[in-house]
């Protein structure tokens, strides 16, 4: 299976979409390890998200079932890449 999310330090995150962990409810600390999920870009603490897992298959937030990840280009990506393509 691709790996279907990143591993990143939360201080390092762009215009995060979640500033909370949705399964603690804690807000993320700037030294925080943080996973985002690619397809669907929700951050989570690592060992809370591992744990998740372990028994689930879908994002907690938005149901997203991680089997189906195929490594696509989503939106983001698409619209990102063909922005630097037209300052090339």
């Amino acid at each position: 299976m691709p790996q279907f999310w990143l591993d990143l330090p939360y201080e390092n995150m762009e215009n995060p979409i979640n500033t909370t962990c949705p399964i603690t409810l804690r807000p993320f600390q700037s030294n925080d390890v943080v996973y985002r999920i690619k397809h669907c870009r929700h951050l989570f603490l690592r060992n809370e998200l591992d744990n998740w897992f372990l028994e689930n298959t879908k994002c907690p937030v938005c149901r997203y079932d991680i089997r189906e990840y195929r490594h696509q280009r989503t939106h983001h990506e698409s619209t990102r890449s063909h922005v630097q393509n037209e300052e090339d």
